[in-house]
């Protein structure tokens, strides 16, 4: 799951769609990590596709689109004063953290972030998706407690052993303490 880009653009806040030419790519980050070859080629793509995909979707619009000549996914997120975002990731990174990515590229209008170390950030999509990372969470304390629970049946057979033992030796002591009577006894 790898995310390869990142986009901030800007479009007309009329309420429908509009020329490609219309959009403007503010800032954009790219990630062509295990991409050996034609990575220009790639990039070209990606913003061509990124600004057409913009210019198709309306102001408010959130959209997670497939685009098969690259083959990946790009979740949009249009906000109604014409501020959008793209989160370019391939098929399998969750849909609903591509989308809470984008969203989270355009929460303060005040203050634009490092895309490049958002990039990176974003590798992992718990880090987009709240939902995924408290999931993530929630199945981390699963773990331990079914280890815990483990460990504790495995104290119950071991005191059920001591108890079984336990009486062995006492049925042992009041075998041993009435044959030790009978010899007192006969002596």
């Amino acid at each position: 799951m790898k995310v390869r880009a990142l986009a901030l653009l800007r479009r007309p806040t009329v309420r429908q769609t509009i020329p490609d030419t219309q959009v403007k790519l503010e800032r954009i980050e790219y990630n062509m990590d295990g991409i050996p070859m034609k990575q220009k080629d790639i990039k070209n793509l990606i913003e061509f596709a990124t600004k057409l995909l913009v210019a198709r979707c309306l102001p408010g619009d959130i959209r997670s689109l497939f685009y098969p000549d690259v083959n990946h996914n790009f979740h949009i997120v249009v906000k109604p004063d014409g501020r959008a975002a793209v989160l370019v990731a391939d098929v399998d990174y969750p849909t609903q953290s591509g989308v809470s990515g984008a969203m989270g590229l355009l929460k303060d209008p005040n203050n634009v972030p490092n895309l490049s170390r958002e990039i990176q950030r974003l590798q992992d999509p718990s880090e987009a998706d709240k939902f995924i990372k408290l999931q993530k969470e929630i199945d981390e304390v699963k773990m331990i407690m079914v280890e815990n629970i483990d460990k504790i049946l495995e104290r119950g057979e071991k005191i059920d052993d001591l108890v079984a033992q336990s009486e062995e030796l006492d049925t042992a002591a009041k075998s041993f303490y009435k044959g030790s009577k009978k010899m007192k006894g006969c002596c």
